[in-house]
């Protein structure tokens, strides 16, 4: 795979960051995510760092050349991720509920791309120097746009709630991309709302399709910063350029979007919490071999 990658994360003017990132890749396949831990919330930084080292600790264990069903593999490893950080935060003295982040994942796979998220932190996709979609954050504020009360320029300034987070006492819910075949010098941006706040769509396009992708970080974060230099929240961002020809693989999926019945996936596995398997530990081990996994939940999924 022919493809150019670059990755930022700053603190800001805040006292902690507690954004996290991570960039993995093996022979046919890239994966990034990028997590914004709750501010508002004990224990951010733990859950941010937490999810992000699910997915990237999964992506390496996978033993085979392909994820024969990524939707499946982003959805089963942020309950993973969902599961740990509820440990792990009651393992440090936390209060279980508390820590909480956001989360947008991308797996790019024989020049096919794959994306989730839950919350704000965002996926943009460029097309010919032009921006071809973002995923829409799970807010209050979104939901004001789709409503028409509030524009977009407007929800920039509109710091609402949260409607989705990975942690808490929720069962984390994301929403799925549509499988998305790469066009040569396609760019793939995420970035967390530290970053899209502060910069309008032409700003964010403009500084993603610099010629030089690193040049291209550099200069989201500068300017996210000189847009509010004494309050400037934590701020990362992922570039991914493809670089290479439109892949010719099949698609895994008859339509574009994956059709995966999150509430099924969770039942399975609630099920055997409830007296036919080992729980928690049951989906750790599962998800250390998640093709085996994803081969025995095909026929509900």
């Amino acid at each position: 795979m022919q493809f150019a990658v670059a990755h930022q994360s700053l603190i800001g003017s805040r006292s902690a960051n507690q954004d996290r990132i991570g960039y993995v890749e093996r022979e046919n396949a890239v994966l990034l995510v990028l997590a914004d831990g709750l501010g508002g919330y004990e224990g951010g930084e733990l859950a941010a760092e937490t999810l992000v080292n699910a997915f990237v600790d999964s992506f390496e264990k996978i033993r085979h050349r392909e994820i024969s069903d990524p939707a499946a593999y982003l959805v089963l490893t942020t309950v993973h991720a969902h599961t740990l950080i509820r440990r792990r935060s009651e393992q440090q003295g936390l209060d279980a509920i508390s820590p909480r982040t956001t989360c947008v994942v991308c797996l790019v796979q024989n020049g096919l791309a794959y994306w989730a998220h839950v919350g704000d932190s965002r996926l943009y996709l460029c097309r010919n120097k032009h921006m071809h979609l973002r995923t829409r954050d799970h807010s209050v504020s979104e939901e004001l746009v789709k409503q028409g009360m509030i524009s977009e320029d407007q929800s920039r300034d509109e710091f609402g709630q949260l409607t989705r987070c990975v942690g808490g006492m929720r069962l984390p819910r994301l929403s799925l991309g549509a499988e998305t075949r790469l066009q040569t010098g396609d760019i793939l941006m995420l970035c967390s709302d530290g970053v899209w706040r502060e910069l309008t769509d032409a700003e964010l396009e403009a500084n993603m399709t610099a010629p030089q992708i690193e040049d291209g970080v550099e200069k989201l974060l500068t300017q996210a910063h000189k847009s509010r230099p004494e309050d400037c929240d934590n701020m990362s961002v992922i570039l991914f350029r493809w670089e290479d020809a439109v892949s010719t693989a099949e698609p895994l999926y008859q339509l574009s979007t994956p059709d995966i019945d999150q509430d099924k996936l969770w039942n399975v596995q609630r099920s055997n919490k409830d007296g036919h398997g080992a729980g928690t530990d049951s989906l750790e081990n599962k998800l250390a071999d998640i093709e085996s996994f994803v081969d025995k939940i095909d026929d509900i999924i």
